[in-house]
């Protein structure tokens, strides 16, 4: 953890080793961290202590940690916790709830990856498929299909309506207003597989 007013680094020595691949911050004394192919954990800052989030079914549990996953963790309003992977999992601090969420897309294959989130709202494409989930409603909806164009390697939201989309085909953007397709044509956008919104 890096502390700008002081200018230094507080280590952890309870997570070293760990392949994290996603963390968030629940309130001023715990993260909540994903590690690659393990499980969820929380970091007491003050203490140091890391232990393992558990679950009433263990069945469950095994649905975050069966492969190797990478879980996308997002916090939402109301002391939830989205989990992102294979598919889409609800935490409730509050309550202690889990709950697993209908699947995106049926019983699609594939990591789902999350590229866009704010307090009541995550958006995540897998393959060529695009969904928005809605945390007020606990509903997921598909936004935007990609067919006739190469999988999705990397997306960005400018939180008002355009998505844009990366791929072996260069950079694509979809109008969530008006369901809009545009090819961003350039000789330098080729294979695109990461992108930021500036």
């Amino acid at each position: 953890e890096y502390n700008p007013a002081g200018n230094y680094f507080k280590e952890y020595p309870s997570t070293f080793g760990m392949k994290v691949s996603s963390l968030a911050e629940i309130d001023a004394d715990n993260v909540i961290i994903s590690e690659y192919a393990s499980g969820i954990f929380i970091l007491n800052k003050t203490s140091g202590r890391l232990s393992r989030l558990t679950y009433v079914d263990s069945h469950k549990d095994n649905l975050l940690r069966k492969n190797p996953v990478a879980v996308n963790i997002v916090p939402l309003a109301d002391k939830n916790i989205l989990f992102v992977s294979d598919s889409l999992y609800l935490y409730s601090l509050q309550k202690r709830q889990f709950s697993v969420l209908p699947q995106p897309g049926g019983a699609s294959k594939g990591n789902l990856n999350c590229f866009y989130s704010d307090s009541v709202r995550a958006m995540m494409f897998r393959g060529r498929e695009v969904y928005e989930f809605d945390s007020r409603q606990q509903t997921c909806r598909l936004v935007a299909s990609l067919k006739g164009y190469p999988d999705i390697s990397c997306a960005q939201y400018d939180g008002k309506s355009i998505i844009y989309f990366g791929s072996t085909d260069g950079i694509l953007s979809f109008d969530t207003a008006t369901g809009e397709y545009k090819q961003l044509e350039s000789d330098m956008l080729r294979c695109v597989t990461a992108m930021v919104l500036d």
